[in-house]
């Protein structure tokens, strides 16, 4: 009641996204014990803290422009948990003793304490609630079930003044001051509106769930803001720069000289025109599934050759490939060295054809020679006789080949 506004608090910045920069979030929903710590906890403020946050992030705030307070360890881990499940690791987490002293541009303020008993715990202390209030610079979120807190505060204070112990006149009714005051301004509800700084659309917050509805920090309108490449961008309502992002629009660009559209993403370097199609090779045949950007001359032609060898015959080879007299395969009537006269390829010079007649030569063991002209090398090295000896050996026994 003994604060007034400073003269310059009109001009301050405000909070970019939400209609209020200062909002009571009441709820009902009630407290657990962390039981490994001994500390209270509340799963719905945690989760609820973390979504805004991450909002908050998408209105392009850093990380190190947020701080969430709350008055319980238990809470403090609870919403580290949260915030990594986000993808949030640098926004600072800490309790309002640790705070004291510290101040950031926007705090977001977890009061925990919501219960059947009315039991508000560390929220009775002045100097923690003077501390968790006075640290903002732009803005702050403070989310509580304030019911519980006012009728806790009233019951503590009765129950004190039963035992005759001293209370903390600072404290008295402090909670059901700054419940009215905000009820006054109507900065307090169940219920938060946020701003797309965009297109002034307004999203509506009554449940967590709601901020699914502004999955880029904006409304649920499609951007259409101009991009560099000249497209308008696509992407749901956002405040990043819209060229920081990839433009996944069709490219919009013709390759030169074949005046071809480009089938990439606008982002895509257009590159070489890779577009399928016939080409008509220097040989005179016409090739298909060529790509645009190759050069004819480079293109093998898979074509059968039309050309004549030397020796008259026809290339049986590729259209690409080199015709050489020495690959043809065609049967012809050829004099060996040897004298015989044979079928070969055409292509194949005499000596690198073996003979395969019969040598018929007489060995010295009186038996014709098994082998062949080629094997024999022309009778001057004959191949072993395969036939049985047939003499008999001095021991009487017939000789048998080993």
């Amino acid at each position: 009641e003994d604060y007034v506004d400073y003269e310059d608090i009109d001009n301050k910045e405000k909070v970019k996204g939400i209609m209020n920069d200062i909002y009571f979030i009441n709820h009902n929903r009630h407290e657990t014990e962390n039981t490994w710590l001994k500390s209270k906890q509340n799963d719905y403020e945690a989760k609820y803290i973390s979504k805004l946050c991450n909002y908050l992030i998408l209105q392009n705030y850093k990380p190190e422009q947020i701080t969430i307070l709350t008055f319980y360890i238990g809470q403090v881990l609870l919403i580290r948990k949260y915030l990594k499940e986000n993808d949030i690791n640098s926004v600072r987490v800490t309790s309002v003793d640790n705070y004291q002293g510290e101040e950031n541009d926007i705090i977001l303020l977890s009061l925990v304490r919501s219960n059947k008993n009315k039991e508000i715990g560390f929220l009775n202390t002045f100097n923690r609630v003077c501390v968790a209030f006075s640290r903002a610079k732009i803005g702050m979120y403070i989310i509580g079930n304030f019911d519980c807190i006012v009728e806790g505060e009233s019951k503590l204070y009765e129950k004190l003044k039963s035992k005759d112990i001293k209370l903390d006149e600072k404290m008295r009714g402090i909670w059901a001051k700054i419940t009215k005051k905000a009820e006054e301004m109507k900065i307090i509800g169940e219920k938060l509106t946020l701003i797309c700084q965009n297109h002034k659309k307004i999203t509506v917050i009554s449940k967590i769930e709601d901020f699914g509805n502004c999955p880029e920090g904006g409304c649920q309108e499609p951007c259409k803001k101009r991009m560099l490449c000249g497209h308008a961008c696509e992407k749901l309502c956002h405040n990043y720069d819209c060229n920081s992002r990839n433009c996944i629009k069709p490219c919009s660009k013709e390759y030169l000289p074949c005046n071809h559209p480009c089938p990439k993403l606008c982002y895509e370097e257009c590159d070489k025109c890779e577009k399928i199609m016939e080409k008509t090779l220097p040989c005179g045949h016409i090739k298909k599934n060529c790509k645009c950007f190759e050069n004819e001359y480079d293109i093998k032609c898979e074509e059968k050759c039309t050309r004549k060898l030397k020796c008259g015959h026809p290339c049986e080879l590729s259209c690409y490939q080199v015709c050489d007299p020495n690959l043809c395969k065609v049967k012809v009537k050829k004099i060996l060295l040897c004298g015989h006269e044979v079928l070969a390829e055409c292509g194949k010079q005499l000596y690198e054809i073996i003979c395969e007649k019969k040598c018929e030569a007489i060995l010295e063991c009186g038996h014709n020679c098994p082998g062949t002209c080629g094997k024999c090398i022309q009778g001057s090295l004959h191949i072993k006789c395969q036939s049985k000896c047939g003499k008999m050996l001095p021991c009487g026994h017939l000789c048998v080949p080993m």
